[in-house]
């Protein structure tokens, strides 16, 4: 999954454009566009600088997680290694919100401006619709299973 979440495989840029978006956009509910800026452009280039890669803690303080030394120790850090297994089981709902609020509408990546093509909005909007109808939607009303019970 390395190349291929890299954008890395195939002969040509449409050939890793077309599955990029096929898996991250419309299988998986994600944003392709906000994946390559923030994990790609931000990460590889800026890999454990503090304040420039988006993967880091914007503050020293305050964060769920230490994944810098330079971050101020908390004694709650002792069980990280617990609850983070269990906060990033949901990190995915985190990824498909934030593709909207900071990618589309702040145009921004943790600490990074995110440029985005004329057509990414409606893109985003399209492809997130269509996930959220056979993703949610479908489910429920094909299989008829009551709200409450489907998101427990």
């Amino acid at each position: 999954t390395g190349t291929g979440s890299h954008t890395s495989f195939g002969p040509t840029e449409s050939w890793w454009l077309f599955f990029g978006r096929l898996t991250m956009d419309w299988m998986a509910g994600a944003c392709l566009t906000s994946w390559h800026n923030q994990h790609i452009i931000g990460h590889h280039v800026y890999t454990n600088v503090v304040g420039a890669d988006p993967d880091l803690p914007l503050v020293l303080e305050g964060d769920i997680r230490r994944v810098s030394k330079l971050q101020k120790w908390a004694s709650v850090y002792r069980f990280q290694h617990i609850y983070l297994f269990v906060l990033y089981g949901v990190l995915g709902i985190k990824f498909r919100i934030q593709d909207l609020t900071e990618t589309l509408w702040k145009q921004t990546n943790g600490p990074l401006r995110v440029n985005l093509p004329a057509e990414e909005p409606r893109r985003q909007l399209i492809s997130k619709s269509v996930w959220f109808a056979w993703r949610i939607l479908l489910p429920l009303v094909y299989f008829k299973i009551p709200l409450g019970e489907y998101v427990v």
